[in-house]
């Protein structure tokens, strides 16, 4: 009998505090119960599928890079030192990086038209036919890699000054400016 007992009183003081379920109105709180709903991959249409991809937007074609004549220009106004030429190609505004220096970060296209006496005193001949197997460590290098965008005009003056210039989006949007020993540290 002692032991009905305190049954019997817990099941009256649990049935006094609240009994029965809640109601989801009474209390705005509430979470609504999530329902499952099953679906059957395998019954899906191909040919419905396709249908959906269709209406999809395509993808963006990417914006041409320099022309063979915008390039030209560039590679012009570096080895005639007419650097002016070359501020109509840039962003604004523009990266331009001298190695071994704290020059420059993101500056306006007349500044880096500036920066770019840097290199305009190198003697001659530059040459951006450069072969790959030069450009491509320059590319993977450590410090300098991230400025060259895959789409670049890189050249080198006799005494190793390099020049790149980086383009995205039709524009040149970093400049890089050192010495070809510079890619070693």
């Amino acid at each position: 009998m002692l032991r009905i007992i305190p049954v019997a009183v817990l099941t009256l003081l649990l049935a006094a505090c609240g009994g029965g379920t809640p109601d989801p109105e009474a209390d705005e709180s509430a979470s609504p119960t999530p329902t499952i709903v099953a679906t059957d991959d395998a019954e899906t249409d191909p040919a419905e599928a396709a249908d959906d991809t269709e209406d999809a937007d395509p993808a963006p074609e990417p914006e041409p890079g320099l022309s063979a004549a915008d390039r030209e220009n560039v590679r012009d106004a570096i080895t005639s030192g007419n650097t002016a030429a070359i501020e109509g190609y840039l962003s604004d505004p523009v990266r331009v990086i001298i190695m071994s220096s704290e020059c420059c970060w993101d500056i306006s296209r007349a500044d880096a038209v500036d920066q770019l006496s840097y290199v305009t005193g190198a003697p001659g001949p530059w040459n951006f036919a450069l072969p790959a197997a030069t450009v491509d460590p320059w590319r993977t290098n450590m410090y300098y890699g991230y400025l060259f965008t895959g789409d670049d005009i890189t050249g080198r003056a006799a005494d190793g000054t390099i020049v790149s210039f980086g383009i995205e989006g039709g524009q040149i949007t970093k400049i890089l400016m050192g010495f070809e020993e510079g890619f070693s540290y």
